[in-house]
C-alpha cells in the first residue's frame, strides 16, 4: 500500500506526514490523527514497512470513524486494523513503496 501525501475522507482532506516524532507530549506514539483544523495523519518514519502500513490503516480507520460518527473504541479500531491488514497482506493487495 502506498501511503499518499494527502487523503480525502468525506469532505475533509488530511495531510499525511511521516515524521520523526509523532507527539512530543506522548513520545511512545507511533501514529496519530489530528481532526482539528490541521487535519493531519502522522506516522513514525522510523518504522518498518509492515508497521507503517498497519499504523496508517489504523489512523485511516479513526478518520472514517470520526466522519461517519460511528463511535468506535480504541480496542475496536485496533481489531479492525489487524483484521483488515491481515486480509490485505495475505491476499497480496499491498504493494511496496
Amino acid at each position: 500500500m502506498e501511503i499518499p501525501s494527502q487523503l480525502k475522507v468525506g469532505p475533509f482532506v488530511y495531510q499525511v506526514k511521516q515524521v520523526e516524532l509523532v507527539n512530543k507530549g506522548k513520545p511512545e506514539l507511533i501514529g496519530e490523527v489530528k481532526h482539528d483544523v490541521q487535519k493531519a495523519i502522522l506516522v513514525d518514519n522510523s518504522l518498518d514497512l509492515d508497521t507503517k502500513q498497519s499504523v496508517f490503516l489504523h489512523e485511516l480507520i479513526h478518520c472514517v470513524d470520526m466522519f461517519m460518527r460511528i463511535g468506535l473504541e480504541e480496542k475496536q479500531v485496533e481489531q479492525l486494523e489487524h483484521g483488515l491488514y491481515m486480509v490485505l497482506k495475505d491476499n497480496s493487495l499491498l504493494k511496496d513503496w
